[in-house]
């Protein structure tokens, strides 16, 4: 069985988390939308 996976650079980690604060302070639990868009976005491309 082949398990495939997704790595993000630490870059891509840090600008996240950036992103994420950002977007909570726009507007409360923005943040954890944004993760889990690009999460979802991550598994659709597997």
């Amino acid at each position: 069985m082949i398990i495939n996976k997704i790595n993000f650079t630490k870059d891509a980690e840090n600008d996240l988390r950036e992103a994420v604060i950002w977007y909570n302070t726009q507007q409360k639990g923005l943040g954890q939308k944004l993760v889990e868009e690009v999460e979802n976005l991550a598994n659709r491309m597997l």
